[in-house]
């Protein structure tokens, strides 16, 4: 038997570390009492929110993954053996092909939108301003006002993300770093005693006003308030934040590092704000460098064809003139199929083929034509994983989902999961293409196809793991303040689904493409090609 060298050793000592600590995390979040490395995480209860949180919890303790990689792995074992590991608080290595520059201190020089972004300000420039998300967080009572103050200073310093200005000047829009923060963006109101639906009112119109306090350009993009509701009740804290730098999977990282700085405020402690790493930068800058890429340029052809396949498969324009509309419908708990509850890519791909049924059967058409969301796996254009940052990481990208005439959803579900699954590097290409390359013939004739009416969102599932492992912060999606308006004139048809309490819901939105009339027909096929999943 070979004499175990020092790297031998040292490699040795390394998995075994990054072992205890996704051990312990694993079992932390779980509430379970031990986890063993030959454990998969999925099979003990995680889900992918608990993945991101994992990852984020494992990258402060220097082991480095992708959430995408936690849900590769067979067990936690097989994950130690792939992450990275390095120094608590400390960025990743980020691995070949083409790794963008090391992080540094502070961006030099402007930072380029991504490829989302320069959609959504193609399609709704005097909307952009208002494309603002809001989170309503329950905090418990012995947190005061100046609490809360010094932890959203120190959380504005280490996510250098939420000092981003967008700016634009004769040429465009880019992006640079501010290096204060402003003391405006957190104050305290005491509530006086109010029922639930009086205090509601109170929030939204709060909510409403500190709006215009955000500014995407001078700044800020974050606004925080404070609610105090009486001795022994919990306070709230709800903050606006602006989508360009701030995704679904943001509010996990939040609601970790605005706990822990809470704690540490409360017990008494005091560190400095360890900056986080400034993965949406390096993010940005990998996909110009990517631009014209030979894997890149590879994948052209496939997206002509997509988009031109596309046209054939488009919703019938509504009538001109068309005052829009909105439209919302539930399906409840027994009429809601386990698949939609399952793994997030799983959920997400039967929600996505029971909406192109309920679509294609609306418009007479063997196929469905729509905008769908990456599942941020890694690929040669997302080398790296976000870690525990906060940014906006999302890519679109059209699919064509078949479906045959008179087939039902279950019938239709393996070859629109085989389309959903056979996107080349998870559609990350498609935007760049689109956004970021030179603009030469063949990019041109690409350029001017159009792009699917139809959008499809699917939220997340299991609300409840947004709070698992946390301590002093609850999320209260009960009390959600929508400000989202603009997202409705982003595509001329918005799908948004979610499964939330064991019931669906189902949100049809169009502005001035199809009438009302137009979306109920819609929602009615929607909701039948969901109830089917339940019922084959």
């Amino acid at each position: 038997m070979p004499v175990p060298t020092q790297d031998d050793l040292a490699d040795q000592d390394q998995h075994g570390r990054a072992e205890r600590v996704l051990t312990e995390i694993c079992a932390d979040l779980l509430a379970v009492d031990r986890v063993s490395p030959k454990d998969n995480f999925f099979s003990l209860g995680g889900d992918s929110i608990l993945g991101v949180r994992v990852a984020a919890r494992a990258a402060k303790a220097g082991v480095h993954f992708t959430p995408q990689q936690l849900l590769q792995c067979r067990s936690v074992g097989e994950l130690a053996t792939v992450a990275v590991i390095a120094d608590a608080d400390t960025p990743p290595p980020v691995p070949a092909p083409s790794p963008p520059p090391a992080p540094e201190a502070t961006p030099a020089g402007p930072l380029q939108l991504t490829p989302i972004m320069r959609s959504f300000l193609e399609r709704t420039p005097a909307s952009v301003g208002s494309f603002i998300e809001v989170q309503t967080l329950e905090v418990a009572p012995e947190i005061d006002g100046a609490a809360v103050r010094a932890a959203v200073d120190q959380l504005v310093t280490m996510h250098e993300a939420l000092r981003y200005r967008f700016r634009r000047n004769s040429i465009g829009w880019h992006v640079e770093c501010g290096d204060t923060v402003d003391p405006t963006i957190v104050d305290t109101r005491v509530l006086p005693p109010l029922g639930d639906a009086e205090e509601r009112a109170v929030i939204v119109a709060d909510c409403e006003a500190m709006q215009a306090d955000l500014d995407l350009g001078r700044g800020p993009l974050l606004r925080v308030r404070h609610y105090r509701r009486g001795r022994g009740r919990p306070g709230l804290i709800v903050v606006l934040v602006h989508h360009f730098v701030f995704d679904n999977m943001s509010i996990v990282v939040l609601l970790d590092d605005l706990d822990t700085l809470l704690a540490d405020h409360l017990a008494g402690r005091s560190r400095p704000a360890s900056p986080r790493p400034a993965a949406w930068r390096e993010w940005s800058r990998h996909l110009g460098a990517m631009a014209q890429s030979d894997e890149l340029g590879g994948e052209l052809g496939y997206w002509t064809a997509v988009l031109r396949s596309g046209m054939a498969s488009t919703p019938p324009r509504g009538s001109a003139g068309s005052a829009g509309g909105i439209v919302l419908r539930d399906l409840d708990p027994p009429r809601v199929a386990s698949v939609l509850t399952a793994s997030a890519a799983e959920g997400r791909e039967a929600a996505t083929c029971a909406a192109a049924c309920g679509l294609a059967r609306w418009q007479g058409t063997a196929g469905a034509a729509m905008m769908v969301e990456g599942e941020a796996t890694p690929t040669v254009y997302r080398p790296g994983g976000r870690g525990p940052s906060v940014g906006w990481f999302t890519s679109l990208h059209p699919v064509v989902l078949p479906v045959a005439p008179g087939a039902s959803v279950r019938e239709a579900l393996p070859a629109a999961t085989d389309a959903i699954r056979s996107v080349p590097n998870d559609g990350v290409g498609y935007g760049i293409l689109r956004y970021l390359t030179p603009g030469f013939p063949a990019v041109a004739e690409f350029r001017s196809l159009p792009e699917p009416d139809a959008i499809m969102l699917h939220g997340p599932s299991d609300t409840g793991a947004f709070d698992v492992g946390v301590g002093l912060l609850r999320t209260r999606w009960d009390f959600g303040v929508n400000l989202k308006g603009p997202v409705a004139s982003w595509f001329p048809l918005i799908i948004a689904t979610a499964v939330r309490g064991g019931s669906l819901r189902l949100a049809l939105a169009s502005t001035s493409t199809y009438g009302q009339e137009e979306l109920a027909a819609l929602a009615d096929e929607i909701v039948a090609a969901f109830a089917e999943l339940a019922t084959e």
